[in-house]
């Protein structure tokens, strides 16, 4: 059913006129489906659990550091999709629940930084950072952790408990995958 979809879709754009490698569109077809599978999953569990904002707030944030420091990345979609969709409604549910001290939070994102500035960022195979990316994109993933620090002083200020402990469960999970995609990049070289 899909296939015959994404072929339909490529022939209206071949007959319209509007050119486009058979290959890159595939590819951006398969990533459109992957995400649309995902925000399927989890808007049920948004609005059932009340998260919309946490979980934008989540996503944003997350896929921000993400980028600029790499990460670990599952072998096939399915995986990816299915730990994509669990943390994604887990985080925001725990960040309403956990009561993280201040103190341990902007040491964990010193820890952070320490570990970003050590490692990040880690090469995916199929994307190879040059040396001036990798510089350029340990730069920027530092100043977002210093962005982080900012916004959890803030959040104290004003008493966003959820925002803290949401900036701790964003740099744990993006630290923790971090570690794994060095550790397994390691193993291969």
């Amino acid at each position: 059913m899909i296939k015959l979809i994404k072929r339909k879709i490529f022939e209206f754009l071949k007959n319209n006129k509007i050119f486009i490698n058979q290959d890159l569109f595939y590819y951006g077809f398969s990533v459109f489906i992957h995400y649309l599978i995902f925000f399927i999953l989890i808007i049920p569990f948004i609005f059932y659990y009340h998260t919309l904002w946490l979980t934008i707030f989540f996503l944003v944030i997350y896929s921000i550091l993400r980028k600029y420091i790499g990460g670990y990345h599952f072998s096939n979609h399915i995986s990816c999709t299915f730990v994509s969709v669990i943390v994604t409604i887990f985080s925001p549910l725990f960040s309403k629940s956990l009561n993280i001290s201040l103190l341990f939070v902007v040491l964990h994102i010193l820890f952070s930084i320490i570990i970003i500035f050590l490692i990040a960022p880690v090469d995916h195979p199929n994307k190879r950072l040059s040396s001036n990316e990798k510089k350029s994109f340990k730069h920027r993933a530092i100043t977002i952790e210093f962005f982080y620090l900012i916004v959890v002083f803030i959040s104290s200020i004003f008493s966003k408990n959820q925002i803290i402990n949401l900036i701790f469960i964003i740099n744990l999970i993006s630290i923790l995958s971090l570690l794994f995609a060095y550790k397994k990049n390691n193993k291969l070289n």
